[in-house]
């Protein structure tokens, strides 16, 4: 998982760099794939931002994530 830091770099490097995935995948030497850098510059492009928390990764609630924590425990 990539900081919301790390990915909006990536996405100004996008632009910095006329639009090449490559270039910015080979500058910052992440992530694996340029598919990634793709999908947080048309977020950016459709949000005009990045999301800054995990979203859509846990169909739990916060809650539900915490009382599993403590039966585990």
């Amino acid at each position: 998982m990539y900081s919301y830091e790390q990915r909006k770099k990536a996405v100004e490097l996008y632009f910095q760099y006329n639009c090449s995935l490559r270039a910015v995948q080979v500058e910052l030497g992440y992530p694996n794939s340029v598919k990634s850098i793709r999908n947080w510059v048309i977020e950016f492009r459709r949000e005009n931002d990045l999301h800054k928390n995990r979203v859509g990764i846990c169909k739990y609630s916060e809650e539900q994530r915490k009382k599993s924590c403590r039966v585990l425990s």
